[in-house]
């Protein structure tokens, strides 16, 4: 690797991590403001409060991250810029394409991460720091143990591995109990679907049954149970759209078009969630002959200020597009990429003006 790129990513990198620290700092701060309100309802206290921000926080990491990288590469590059020391690589022979390679690298890198963390790492910790929100503000009878709830009901004990989409739980145990509280019966089942409030249906089975005589053990291909649950304990079950990974979304999406149900709102949801790292992209794109561009009569903080409005613009942008979708009937492929498109256009359309 060059000095000119080893040079070039430090500068980007500094940045754009004093940006990312920056942005979430502000927008947690904002969060926390607004858990304030709850705090002395129920059993939820301050502590639970800043336990739901640090868990969400990666989320807003993932929202934040187009913005972070715009703002990054320009307060990066054009600190290089305002001090000439762009014109000096170009001067040695380096063309701006040249240049800018390996910050293109490292928004692959990013773009790449941040797909990761929208399968794997996000949607576990905004399910956990939900589920904890909810029972501690709520006096629902159920208990959340290393992930895992419990619900009583009467003499029956319910336990939920995890919910798994909004209307499926996996790894349910069902435990019955008579009047003394001796266990009389078990039941087990990898997969439930929860029909209404009140009706379960159980897959795959395995109940035992304990008296005097011994454990009589069955297998039941599918079970109906009424296992009635109020709103409070439903609500903490299932799981929004938006804490699902995108493998999850599109099978759920499946799932409901296969029952002949309306799954707009989960289909913008996971083409949200897939262009993600596409407007990283394009943000990071944009970004780049707006500091090639004018580097002789620009100063960097204008750079720095037309940064900050994109970014701005393009994250409320993005938080309301789906909702607008959806109102309007958008197919949601069009919806979301069609903002991408129109950045990737101008990014076109500058680096030619600048004959790149």
């Amino acid at each position: 690797m060059k000095i000119t790129d080893r040079y070039t990513i430090k500068s980007f990198l500094l940045a754009f991590i004093l940006v990312t620290c920056i942005l979430l700092f502000l927008f947690n701060f904002i969060e926390l403001m607004v858990q304030l309100k709850d705090i002395g309802t129920g059993r939820y206290h301050s502590s639970d409060a800043f336990r739901y921000v640090m868990l969400t926080t990666p989320q807003r990491w993932f929202d934040l991250l187009p913005v972070a990288t715009l703002l990054g590469s320009i307060i990066g590059l054009g600190l290089l810029a305002d001090r000439n020391e762009l014109l000096a690589m170009q001067a040695a022979g380096l063309t701006p394409r040249r240049i800018c390679l390996p910050i293109l690298v490292i928004g692959l890198i990013l773009m790449v991460f941040a797909g990761v963390a929208a399968e794997y790492i996000i949607p576990p910790l905004e399910q956990q720091a939900r589920a904890q929100k909810l029972l501690a503000l709520s006096d629902s009878g159920m208990m959340m143990i290393k992930n895992e709830f419990w619900i009583r009901q009467g003499n029956n004990f319910i336990r939920v591995g995890r919910p798994s989409t909004l209307d499926t739980m996996t790894d349910v145990d069902i435990y019955k109990c008579d009047q003394q509280g001796q266990l009389k019966a078990y039941l087990h089942c990898p997969k439930a679907d929860i029909i209404d409030k009140q009706i379960w249906l159980l897959q795959e089975v395995t109940k035992k049954e304990f008296s005097q005589n011994g454990i009589n053990r069955q297998e039941i291909p599918q079970l109906t149970l009424d296992l009635s649950l109020n709103s409070e304990q439903l609500g903490i079950l299932t799981l929004p759209p938006e804490s699902l990974s995108p493998t999850n979304l599109y099978r759920y999406i499946n799932i409901l078009q296969q029952r002949g149900q309306n799954a707009d709102h989960y289909i913008m949801a996971l083409w949200q969630k897939l262009s993600a790292p596409l407007t990283t992209g394009a943000m990071l794109l944009l970004s780049l002959p707006l500091v090639f561009g004018p580097i002789r009569d620009t100063s960097a903080g204008l750079l720095i200020t037309i940064a900050v409005l994109v970014g701005i613009f393009a994250y409320l942008f993005n938080n309301i597009i789906g909702d607008l979708g959806i109102l309007f009937h958008f197919p949601p492929p069009i919806t979301v990429l069609t903002p991408i498109a129109v950045i990737l256009g101008i990014s076109a359309w500058l680096a030619k003006k600048r004959s790149w």
